[in-house]
């Protein structure tokens, strides 16, 4: 393996809380070239295909890349794990949510330390980075979360998002538009009853019951 391609891995790991996965170097260096460099003492078996730093401190951040390049590419974080990023839940990111388009192969999404999630929408506005990782929008977390949890602390979780400029009736209609539209998308009542809101000038106040 060429010193440049050691530098740029180490470099891609240094974004990443000093974890790669090895689909993430195949522009880096042919499959063989690959196998060498992680069999290095400069790494660390972290899954099959996932390599920390040698030395690296196994902060919860260090986890959690690992785990969610262990879901392969396209996974992000989602559900209260996004919400425990973006400061909004006082939470551990163990296990870490993960949630990745479905497989057309019906493939599952596994793993020790994850809970899995699919989904056939995700669109690319509904996906940022954060904390150095790709993370779903708040908007997008709230709805994720609003069909798993009850009812008053989503309300609470809402309320929070607000006061700290996180979301806005902007990106909360559009969120809303785009998973509701076609009647798929937003699963279990929870969500349904986030998506028909009673909207005030100021903030949302979620009327929270079933039509």
């Amino acid at each position: 393996m060429s010193t440049d391609t050691t530098t740029r891995l180490l470099e891609l790991a240094r974004g990443q809380h000093e974890v790669v996965a090895t689909h993430q170097g195949r522009c880096f260096g042919t499959t063989a070239e690959l196998r060498r460099e992680f069999e290095t003492h400069r790494w660390n078996r972290e899954a099959r295909s996932v390599f920390g730093v040698a030395g690296a401190p196994h902060t919860a951040l260090y986890m959690a890349m690992a785990r969610l390049l262990r879901a392969g590419p396209g996974a992000v974080i989602s559900h209260q794990s996004a919400l425990v990023l973006w400061g909004i839940v006082a939470a551990p990111l163990d296990p870490l949510h993960v949630t990745r388009m479905r497989a057309a192969n019906g493939s599952k999404l596994r793993g020790d330390g994850i809970v899995p999630h699919e989904t056939r929408r995700m669109p690319p506005h509904h996906v940022t980075r954060h904390c150095d990782f790709p993370i779903v929008t708040p908007s997008r977390a709230l709805f994720d979360v609003a069909s798993i949890t009850p009812i008053g602390r989503v309300e609470r979780w809402l309320d929070r998002v607000w006061t700290m400029r996180l979301v806005d009736h902007g990106s909360l209609r559009t969120t809303t538009r785009t998973l509701t539209s076609g009647g798929g998308g937003v699963s279990g009542p929870w969500g349904c009853c986030l998506a028909r809101g009673a909207w005030t000038t100021s903030r949302p106040r979620v009327a929270w019951k079933v039509a």
